[in-house]
């Protein structure tokens, strides 16, 4: 398999991974500033080609970026502050379409744009609930586990998290709204026969988002997490000069952008 496909695969499941186990308000508010100029020092054609789809608002680029198009989608759309209904409508594409339409439901604050995000109308309604401290949204999920998640995210209720029945996501639910945010909970209640080593290393990455501690990020061992969790918690874009290589070095600034401009 081509390897860009599998690093592109990594990066998109990492993304939603990350986003899924992310708490509320823990983006830091003291980010170094950062301009387009930074895009000059990436040598990575395709991140570098990201870097200047985010500063120059054009999702459009998104199409040259070869096996990171969705990564690019995501990012862009995400640090988007003008992005507007006929913008969605020009993409005839399925993933820049809906991932356009489920950034600007949560810009707009409009429940009724998550339902033109089609396949994202229900990651849609978990994120509006949040934004707009909705719960009735949460209704709109078809798990269980999904809806008590949401509703104890919203309301920050951990009787909510209470009624979930599988170990792993009631440990999740609890981290979620900042209770018990600590990594000696990340093992707990893995399942032997499924060790679900990435939930492990997100759920690391989760804490050190949290809880602001950049030391977290260095113990996780795969490189994309580690390396994503360090573009988000730390303050200033030079951490990511100390990447194993270059492709790390420009991946880590893009989520510091990503994450400063949101």
């Amino acid at each position: 398999m081509n390897k860009k496909i599998i690093i592109f695969a990594i990066l998109a499941i990492a993304a939603t991974t990350i986003a899924f186990f992310a708490l509320k308000g823990t983006k830091p508010q003291t980010k170094e500033p950062v301009g387009i100029k930074i895009c000059d020092e990436m040598k990575t054609y395709d991140l570098k080609l990201i870097c200047l789809a985010i500063f120059t608002n054009n999702p459009w680029r998104c199409k040259d970026s070869g096996n990171f198009d969705t990564y690019c989608y995501d990012t862009v759309f995400s640090s988007m502050k003008n992005i507007s209904e006929p913008l969605c409508k020009s993409f005839a594409e399925y993933y820049p379409r809906t991932t356009c339409y489920f950034n600007l439901a949560q810009l707009e604050k409009d429940p009724s744009l998550c339902e033109k995000s089609e396949g994202r109308f229900q990651k849609c309604s978990k994120a509006l609930a949040k934004i707009t401290k909705n719960s009735t949204l949460c209704e709109n999920l078809e798990s269980e586990t999904e809806k008590y998640e949401c509703q104890a995210e919203v309301t920050k209720d951990d009787s909510f998290c209470k009624k979930i029945t599988v170990d792993i996501e009631r440990v999740v639910c609890f981290m979620s709204i900042g209770k018990n945010a600590d990594t000696r909970r990340c093992g707990e209640d893995v399942p032997i026969e499924n060790p679900s080593v990435n939930y492990v290393k997100q759920c690391i990455a989760s804490v050190a988002v949290a809880t602001k501690d950049i030391s977290l990020c260095n113990q996780i061992d795969d490189l994309q997490t580690k390396w994503s969790c360090l573009g988000q918690v730390s303050k200033t874009i030079d951490i990511c000069e100390k990447g194993e290589n270059q492709f790390w070095v420009d991946f880590c600034k893009i989520e510091f952008i990503k994450n400063s401009l949101q």
